[in-house]
This record gives structure tokens, sequence and C-alpha cells, in this order.
């Protein structure tokens, strides 16, 4: 449960990181001017809800327990936030070119918007909506999984395992030409 809690995280990642450098929608203006919108200038929420997603997967691998789940959660809440941002700001992508059309025609707001004359989406958003999912569920692995043993626990040796008699009886083997490796 662990090892795809955390490839649902890295390939969730990944896809993010590809979704958002690519081109989600394009705008073509009046002028004839063409604005191209990539995922990261799509909406500054969106990768803030995403950088919260990924601080509290890094987070959970430190804690334990309760802390750890409560981390998880929130993880899974971020992630849950990051797809619906991204459903949000793809159902109404002009909004997101307003700084491109301010430095295309150097006319700001309500008057630059109105110079739109059409959008092309491309559907790369659809790619964030995925990686959220995965972090989500990456989320949802941590809030269920069990907690790890601790490092000296793992590697601690119990009273039980041996006693003096038995080391005794070892030395006397190999005194003997007994091989121990052999049984």
């Amino acid at each position: 449960m662990n090892r795809l809690r955390h490839l649902f995280a890295a390939v969730g990642v990944l896809i993010a990181a590809v979704g958002s450098a690519s081109t989600w929608w394009v705008v073509q203006l009046e002028t004839g001017a063409v604005i191209e919108v990539s995922g990261v200038d799509a909406s500054a929420l969106l990768w803030s809800v995403g950088a919260v997603a990924l601080a509290a997967y890094g987070l959970q691998l430190l804690l334990r327990g309760a802390a750890r789940r409560v981390v998880s959660g929130l993880q899974l809440l971020s992630a849950g936030a990051f797809v619906a941002v991204t459903f949000v700001a793809s159902s109404d992508p002009v909004p997101s070119a307003l700084a491109g059309i301010t430095a295309a025609t150097g006319i700001a707001g309500a008057d630059a918007l109105a110079l739109v004359a059409s959008v092309t989406i491309s559907y790369w958003h659809v790619s964030a909506a995925i990686a959220g999912v995965l972090v989500g569920l990456s989320g949802l692995a941590g809030v269920t999984a069990q907690d790890a043993p601790k490092a000296q626990e793992r590697f601690e040796r119990s009273r039980s395992q041996g006693s003096s008699d038995d080391s005794v009886s070892a030395w006397d083997a190999l005194t003997e030409g007994v091989d121990p490796t052999q049984r």
C-alpha cells in the first residue's frame, strides 16, 4: 500500500509538471493577435493549492501516527481543491489571458477582455485534473495506511531469541569442526 501511495504521488506530480508547461487554451483577439495560455498562467490559485498538496505529501513522510493521517487528509483535501479549481479555471478561460492581452495591446481590464474574438481549448487542463486525482488517491492511501516500524524497532534483537546455552553449544560445535551454516 505504501508503494502504491508513493507511485500515485510521483506520477501525479510528473503529469502536473508536463501539463503545466503545455498550452491549455489559445485566445485570439479581434486584432488578429494570438495569446497562448499555459497551465502555469491559467490560475495562480490552482498552483498554490497544488503546492499545498505537494508540501503535505512531503510532510507526511516525516510524521507518524495520527499526525501523518491528518496531514494525509490535508493532502487529500487540497488535491480535491486542485481538481475543482482546474475545472473552474477552464470553464471561463478568458480572464487567465488578461496579462497576455494587456502585454500585446496595452489595454487592461474589462476593455482588454472585450477584444477577445475566440478561445480554442486544447484540453491539457485535463492532465491537471488527472494529476490532482492521483495525488488525492495518494493522500487517501496515506490516511488509511499503517505506520512503518521505527528503524530501531526493526534492528533490535529481542531477549527471547537465544540463550547463553545456545551460544556455548555453537562455539563447541565450531571447535569440533561442525559448520554452523549447514543444517
